[in-house]
C-alpha cells in the first residue's frame, strides 16, 4: 500500500494523532469501540495511544484513494495502519482525516479495526 506522504496531510493526521489523549481529536464510531472493548479488551483512549506509538516509532499510514460508496462523496484518502497490540493480536485500522484549516483544527476518525 502507498504511505501517506504528502506533507500537508501528514502533518495534519499527526498532529490530530499526537493529541490522542484529548477526545476531540480521535474520534471513534460507537460500533467500532464496542467491538474494540469486546474482542481486545481495550479502551478507545489506550488503542488511540497505541497508535501514536506506532506512528511515532515511524510505524506507516497508507494513504488509500477511497472509491467506495458512499465514502467516495466525502472523503478523498482513508488512511489504514497494521501494527500489533499487547493482547498478542495483529490489528488493521483504517481511519479517515477530517482536515482543518491549521493542524491543530484536524480530527481522526475511526472507522474500522479488525484482524489483517
Amino acid at each position: 500500500m502507498p504511505p501517506l506522504t504528502d506533507r500537508e496531510r501528514l502533518t495534519h493526521y499527526v498532529t490530530a494523532l499526537s493529541s490522542w489523549d484529548f477526545n476531540c481529536y480521535v474520534h471513534w464510531k460507537s460500533r467500532v469501540a464496542a467491538d474494540l472493548r469486546r474482542n481486545h479488551d481495550i479502551t478507545t483512549r489506550e488503542f488511540s495511544r497505541l497508535m501514536f506509538e506506532h506512528v511515532n516509532r515511524g510505524g506507516q499510514i497508507d494513504e488509500i484513494p477511497e472509491t467506495r460508496e458512499p465514502w467516495r462523496d466525502e472523503y478523498s484518502y482513508h488512511y489504514d495502519m497494521r501494527f500489533a497490540i499487547p493482547d498478542g493480536g495483529q490489528v488493521y485500522v483504517e481511519t479517515v482525516l477530517v482536515m482543518g484549516r491549521e493542524p491543530d483544527d484536524s480530527r481522526i476518525e475511526v472507522v474500522s479495526v479488525h484482524e489483517p
